[in-house]
């Protein structure tokens, strides 16, 4: 019983975790609506696409 409660008790915490996120998110963008999930994606691919774009503009 104690397994099932460890799992139980981590995936609670999870549900939490995100529950919490998100409420941060939509301040941070001022989302009013409560059925919209907000995913921030790393703009790294961007970046990187903008640069050597940059570097090859340059050559």
């Amino acid at each position: 019983m104690k397994k099932f409660n460890g799992e139980l008790v981590k995936q609670i915490r999870a549900e939490n975790e995100k529950q919490k996120e998100q409420i941060q998110l939509k301040q941070k963008y001022g989302v009013v609506q409560e059925d919209v999930v907000i995913v921030e994606k790393s703009s790294i691919v961007k970046f990187l696409v903008k640069t050597i774009g940059k570097f090859r503009l340059s050559l």
